[in-house]
């Protein structure tokens, strides 16, 4: 996971997908499903992030199913949240408000910093599509937290800052991924 997760820091959604992929083939093979189950959230982001939707969609579906039947609570509202943003990005609300609740369910008094991000994002998206672009950019700040999603979260900020009439929040934005990748 660790190797993964170096892909996707250092912004690599290929190199990334391939170890999760061999990470879910690897744990499939000697039958540890908690470890393939981390392995299809992981790649989900990463899918997502490289703008393959149904492909993401699809992993993340499936990990919270797994997590659900394994009690894993963390993965699956990494799960939900990915589900919730490809649901946004569809155009499918509904279905991504149910994901969003399923998410805030799941992850309990002290969410993960990146559960908490992919979940804004999802949100954003929303906000977004709906013609709220201030929401939006309220929504899209809340990912910096993670600075990760924070960065990949950083097109759809600035678009939405322009529509808000609030080009200036992109200068916190740059300060923080200029810091992130320069680490």
């Amino acid at each position: 996971n660790c190797l993964a997760f170096a892909f996707e820091d250092a912004h690599d959604l290929i190199g990334a997908e391939r170890v999760w992929s061999a990470e879910i083939d690897l744990f499939h093979r000697s039958a540890r499903t908690s470890d393939e189950t981390v392995a299809f959230a992981g790649r989900a982001t990463a899918r997502m992030n490289a703008n393959a939707i149904a492909a993401g969609l699809a992993d993340g579906e499936h990990a919270l199913r797994l997590s659900s039947e394994l009690g894993l609570s963390v993965v699956g509202a990494v799960s939900a949240a990915e589900i919730a943003r490809a649901r946004a990005w569809r155009g499918e609300h509904e279905l991504a408000t149910a994901a969003l609740e399923t998410c805030t369910e799941l992850s309990g008094l002290m969410p993960f910093a990146r559960v908490t991000a992919i979940a804004s994002s999802a949100s954003a998206q929303m906000a977004a599509n709906e013609g709220r672009p201030e929401e939006a950019v309220a929504h899209l700040l809340k990912t910096v937290e993670h600075p990760p999603v924070g960065i990949w979260a950083g097109g759809g900020l600035a678009d939405s800052a322009v529509r808000a009439g609030r080009p200036e929040v992109v200068e916190g934005w740059l300060d923080m991924a200029t810091a992130a990748v320069a680490s």
